[in-house]
């Protein structure tokens, strides 16, 4: 059994540590994984606080190359994941992954100038969880992994999303590891 816990933490002002002040970004991260005979279990559970990955100026924002960095979801969420790794026999390892989340519009993206947001007020602003359009999430995800040599495999998969509307992406990739 692992069980994990991570935290980020940005611009925290001590006075103001428990308020909603926009400036308490942080990101908490935390799961539990159980490695059963027949399959392994995952459960991990992700909240990041609104602005969390934003700064007013383009070369302090956690991005790299036009990309954010971070959780992979943006911020102003909290997201519930449920995993489960089962071989099949010793030729193919299905992985199904289901994700639960709710999210604010406001705070969620990298891009988001905050000097411009709370301008004023940048040291009274205030920022909530799921301020702004909220969207509820649902996404399950399977996946195969087919041996094909020693450190080669094939991955072929399917993912459903549902927010406003109902989306499918197939996927398949080929694997080379060392």
């Amino acid at each position: 059994m692992l069980l994990y816990f991570q935290v980020a933490v940005d611009e925290f002002s001590y006075g103001k540590i428990f308020s909603s002040w926009w400036g308490n970004k942080y990101a908490l991260q935390g799961g539990l994984e159980l490695p059963l005979p027949y399959a392994d279990l995952a459960m991990e559970i992700t909240a990041v606080r609104p602005y969390t990955y934003a700064h007013y100026m383009n070369h302090t924002m956690y991005s790299h190359d036009g990309k954010a960095l971070g959780y992979p979801k943006g911020s102003n969420i909290v997201d519930l994941t449920l995993q489960a790794n089962v071989p099949i026999k010793n030729y193919v390892d299905w992985t199904c992954k289901l994700s639960l989340s709710r999210s604010g519009s406001e705070g969620s993206s990298w891009k988001d100038n905050y000097h411009d947001i709370f301008a004023g007020e940048i040291q009274t602003g205030e920022a909530h969880w799921f301020d702004g359009v909220i969207t509820d999430e649902f996404t399950l995800q399977n996946s195969f992994y087919i041996p094909v040599m020693a450190h080669h495999r094939f991955l072929i998969g399917h993912e459903m999303k549902k927010s406003e509307e109902l989306s499918h992406r197939g996927f398949a990739a080929w694997q080379f590891f060392y």
